[in-house]
């Protein structure tokens, strides 16, 4: 069971997995493993693991079936990586919230032996009452995400899509402090830098 980084694993369905074993009296401490995130059930070894920002570590792992959670986060790289060592079976899950993906090229040019689901909130019986109730407020509140998280329809290249309500400017105000943040990129992601200052309740961006 693999999503890209290890704290959001944690917080989602590793959580998730120990709850429903517990919940339906399987759960053993003597077979879980909390130090290597693997747990033994009736035989079967479950392993959850990250894939962080390195392909290579995926290069020794074998296994029958590999679930993808929030396979949108990994790479086409890491993925091709974990298929090649996958023998029966692949599932991946996701929200369409990105306008372009590989995973979009995969399902639209699928081959007879993919298939594909679309689902939505309604489809999880188990989904709380509050999340119900603060996804279809997206409805009103932010037409772009109802149609991914309420819909489950993929998202749209829109300006601001992500940040609304924002114009340009033609130069940075110089009397507010300010600082940097840098992201050094990966293969073939480029570094960026951006400088960000705030006057009031106005946020400026470069």
């Amino acid at each position: 069971i693999v999503r890209k980084w290890l704290p959001s694993m944690k917080k989602s369905i590793y959580r998730d997995f120990l709850e429903v074993v517990r919940r339906y009296g399987y759960y053993d401490e003597a077979n879980h493993n909390k130090s290597d995130l693997i747990y033994t059930l009736e035989g079967h070894t479950i392993q959850f693991f990250a894939t962080g920002n390195d392909p290579e570590r995926l290069r020794s792992m074998k296994h029958n079936i590999l679930y993808v959670n929030e396979a949108n986060e990994l790479t086409k790289e890491e993925f091709r990586q974990l298929n090649m060592r996958t023998d029966v079976r692949v599932v991946m899950d996701f929200n369409p919230s990105m306008d372009e993906h590989w995973l979009y090229d995969m399902i639209d040019n699928r081959p007879d032996d993919v298939a594909s689901f679309h689902s939505t909130y309604k489809d999880n019986n188990f989904i709380p009452a509050s999340q119900q109730k603060e996804i279809e407020e997206l409805r009103n509140s932010d037409p772009e995400a109802w149609k991914v998280y309420g819909e489950g329809k993929r998202a749209t290249l829109n300006s601001g899509r992500i940040y609304k309500g924002w114009e340009k400017i033609p130069t940075m105000p110089t009397d507010m402090p300010y600082f940097y943040g840098l992201d050094y990129g990966f293969t073939s992601d480029p570094t960026a830098l951006v400088k960000m200052g705030r006057i009031d309740n106005n946020l400026y961006v470069k």
